[in-house]
């Protein structure tokens, strides 16, 4: 190469390579994020895989034991760490270990996988179930009847 050649590439390499920068810069409409929170690994779990928020700040996915066992859990609001939704479940007449936490509502009903005692997999539809003092203090009074 002669020495002319080598001047204008290092020529083009200092001005345009520059100029290309301009035109890749963000477009008008990104957007950009901030980290809020993280969230703690519970118990002797290895991994935690948030899924899905719904409206009211309520986190599902799914928790990694070290023994690579997967458990569905939820993020109450504002929870640093999750609950195993095994371990809320309060009629479960067929017996499913729920493994996987894909999606909640703005109800809170949870959707995921779910596996039998001999591993066969099912989808879930986990609904929240009202307690007996919310159920008490929701029933009408003598003088609402």
């Amino acid at each position: 190469m002669k020495p002319r050649q080598i001047f204008i590439s290092i020529l083009a390499v200092l001005f345009v390579f520059p100029l290309t920068g301009m035109f890749a810069q963000q477009a008008p409409n990104s957007i950009s994020i901030n980290v809020i929170t993280t969230f703690e690994y519970p118990g002797t779990v290895i991994s935690t895989q948030p899924q899905k928020i719904n409206d009211g700040g309520d986190i599902v996915g799914t928790s990694l034991s070290a023994t690579f066992s997967e458990t569905a859990v939820i993020w109450e609001k504002g929870a640093n760490k999750p609950a195993n939704l095994n371990s809320l479940v309060v009629d479960n007449p067929s017996g499913l270990f729920l493994a996987l936490a894909v999606s909640i509502n703005s109800r809170g009903e949870i959707v995921g996988l779910a596996f039998t005692s001999s591993m066969e997999p099912h989808g879930y539809l986990a609904t929240p179930v009202q307690s007996k003092s919310d159920s008490e203090s929701a029933a009408p009074s003598r003088a609402e009847q």
